[in-house]
């Protein structure tokens, strides 16, 4: 190829591809390597824009969904356009870091891997030139395909469609074309496993689960507190008031007014020290029926925090205890809510993390393998006995919770 008196874009000046010699009398001569000239003039024509979208879900993917995305494609441009020349060209990554690259359509349909090794990412390109029927000028469009079994800016697989074109329509349509045979590859989860995750994703599920873990803390310990104090032997000290009453009781026949009110003024009494409590005994202002209580009253005996051996539970404890649990009653009515929710939340993000589906490439034997495997142990028939034993399991861990920290 020999231009003169012209200048050739320095895009083009790859040694691999072509080089350049200028003479004395200023003319050019273009050599191009042997096989390199679609290359090449591929490069030369260049693009004017790009088209992309990015599809995040998970996916399984066979050798034929691949080629299917080449018939689609050489369908359109042959039914529409005249095709002067076409590149088609697959990088291959597998899962131990090493690449392969293949530049034919019929290399990538017979394609076979013998090593046992996974594909990571695939990368799949169409390099067509093109004219339309009814323009002279002749079109450079890339097609770009781009499989990743997982995306670490969304955890998830990812499908990538990239168009460099001259002809914006054109370009949608193909988008549009391949959006739909992509949307075939998706992985198709359960009506209750999609629900979940729907929920998890807004976050107020873990805002709930956190506040419950809260309260079944604060309101955990609330009840067990006032229920250690309902649930506390009597011990000596509690003996002074059923004392000072037995006094009362056993002379309920010839009580006199004197005797009830010394009652009242030894509770009043209870906690002043000791040495009044003695004088005023010495000098006469306690009717004689009480000396052996205040005896024990000055002698400390019911300072002792020893376990009563005397007084035992009846009916006017039983009212108090029933009085107590009106006080923690609305705590133990939330504390079932919040260790039901929290029991179900924690089997449902088990749930979805167990039956979460990964990205395959089923394009080598070991891929194959996954993909079987895969079917197999996150079947709907899998789901379904996990819900029963799940439900099982969550109710005996329930109602044993309830009888250990909240007990009526």
């Amino acid at each position: 190829m020999v231009q003169k008196g012209g200048k050739l874009s320095n895009r083009v000046l790859n040694p691999e591809i072509a080089t350049l010699h200028e003479d004395d009398e200023g003319d050019v001569t273009l050599t191009l390597k042997r096989g390199k000239f679609a290359e090449f003039l591929f490069v030369f024509l260049g693009a004017k824009e790009t088209l992309s979208k990015n599809y995040r879900h998970d996916f399984t993917v066979k050798i034929e969904d691949l080629l299917q995305f080449h018939y689609l494609l050489t369908q359109k441009i042959e039914k529409e356009q005249f095709i002067s020349m076409m590149l088609e060209t697959a990088t291959i990554q597998y899962d131990d870091d090493t690449n392969r690259t293949i530049n034919t359509f019929e290399s990538i349909e017979k394609y076979s891997e013998h090593r046992d090794v996974g594909v990571v990412a695939f990368d799949l390109s169409w390099n067509f030139v093109f004219k339309t029927p009814n323009q002279q000028d002749i079109q450079q469009q890339k097609v770009n395909v781009f499989f990743e079994t997982y995306s670490t800016s969304s955890h998830t697989g990812s499908i990538t469609v990239r168009i460099e074109h001259t002809n914006q329509l054109w370009a949608a349509e193909v988008l549009r074309l391949f959006e739909e045979h992509i949307s075939k590859l998706a992985i198709r989860y359960t009506f209750v496993y999609r629900t979940l995750r729907y929920m998890k994703r807004f976050g107020v599920v873990d805002a709930i689960s956190t506040a419950c873990i809260l309260f079944i803390i604060g309101g955990g310990i609330y009840v067990m507190i006032q229920r250690k104090a309902l649930l506390e032997p009597f011990k000596t000290q509690s003996e002074f008031i059923f004392d000072i009453s037995d006094v009362i009781i056993k002379n309920k026949n010839d009580l006199d007014i004197g005797l009830l009110l010394q009652f009242f003024l030894l509770k009043d009494l209870r906690h002043e020290p000791r040495a009044i409590v003695s004088e005023l005994q010495k000098e006469g202002h306690f009717n004689p029926k009480y000396n052996d209580v205040i005896d024990k009253l000055t002698s400390g005996y019911y300072d002792n925090e020893k376990k009563s051996e005397r007084v035992s539970p009846n009916i006017d404890l039983m009212l108090q205890e029933i009085k107590a649990m009106q006080n923690i009653q609305w705590a133990y009515s939330y504390l079932k809510f919040a260790l039901f929710y929290l029991v179900g939340y924690c089997f449902s993000a088990l749930y979805l993390k167990l039956f979460r589906i990964q990205s395959i490439l089923a394009l080598t034997t070991k891929g194959i393998k996954q993909m079987e495997k895969q079917e197999k142990e996150k079947s709907t028939l899998v789901q379904f006995i996990f819900g029963i034993m799940a439900s099982l399991i969550a109710a005996v861990i329930y109602g044993y919770t309830i009888r250990l920290l909240l007990i009526k």
